[in-house]
């Protein structure tokens, strides 16, 4: 009996090897040749779980996993993949209870716009998609070119891992504003994640947006000019000690303006009404 379940940590090589198994006979065609399709490291499919583990799944039948889902969220915008079933395992509807587990996922946020990416010279994967609701909106272009090493060596490209904290959190600003353009809630700085070596800080930057209104209106502390400053100290007693940063503009109290600085994680967007 087949069953869907959460993925888990331990499942990260039963799900390489269905991947690379499910996806082999296309990595022949396209390679023209004999060839085993290489495995996606075990890593990378720990980072992806670590983005959104509330939305990865796996088939089991009889105790081994035989298809698997990859959910992804960026701010309001949701798509599932990779999502893969072992060929011996198809057209038993194990695809479309995937589908279902990682669109119900999706759906908890009732303002995200959910949709995905395919193969469209697959009228199989064609066919699936919009057998399960999705309609065919924009064709994406793949474009390559054959780069030669650089015999100059550093070529100046910016380097996540060379940049100090102010330019990080400069890029990643820039980041938001730039994909906000593309779409709404857009917010392609959840790429970055502890599996892959940029951890997200956990402070809560939206409450204290909402927390420094609050201790201004109320006058809770003292109103001493027209922009109030704030240290907002965090998860000490955690071991995370995190240092946030919030001005607050007012004019006799009444809030016009918040900001809040420092390393961290824009979750949600809003005003506050008094």
């Amino acid at each position: 009996m087949v069953t869907i379940r959460l993925m888990r940590e331990e499942d990260a090589d039963a799900v390489r090897r269905v991947d690379a198994a499910a996806f082999g006979a296309w990595w022949r065609q396209l390679m023209g040749e004999a060839a085993e399709l290489p495995q996606r490291t075990r890593r990378n499919v720990l980072a992806l779980l670590e983005k959104d583990p509330e939305g990865c799944f796996v088939a089991e039948d009889d105790g081994r996993v035989v298809g698997l889902i990859f959910s992804r969220t960026w701010g309001g915008v949701g798509w599932f993949g990779t999502f893969a079933v072992l060929p011996e395992c198809q057209g038993r509807g194990i695809g479309k209870r995937l589908i279902a587990a990682s669109l119900e996922y999706l759906r908890w946020d009732t303002d995200r716009v959910i949709g995905l990416e395919t193969m469209p010279e697959s009228p199989y994967n064609l066919g699936l998609y919009l057998r399960q609701g999705f309609q065919a909106r924009f064709p994406t272009f793949l474009l390559s070119k054959d780069l030669e090493p650089s015999a100059g060596g550093d070529v100046g490209i910016p380097c996540w891992s060379r940049a100090d904290e102010g330019t990080r959190e400069r890029w990643l600003a820039e980041l938001r504003e730039a994909t906000g353009q593309i779409h709404p809630r857009l917010d392609y700085t959840k790429l970055f994640a502890p599996a892959l070596g940029v951890p997200e800080d956990p402070a809560t930057g939206s409450a204290n947006g909402a927390l420094g209104a609050y201790l201004v209106h109320h006058r809770v502390v003292p109103l001493t000019g027209p922009t109030v400053h704030i240290v907002s100290e965090q998860g000490a007693e955690l071991g995370r000690p995190s240092t946030l940063y919030v001005e607050v503009d007012h004019t006799d109290g009444e809030v016009v303006a918040v900001r809040v600085g420092g390393q961290v994680v824009e979750v949600a967007e809003g005003t506050v009404r008094f």
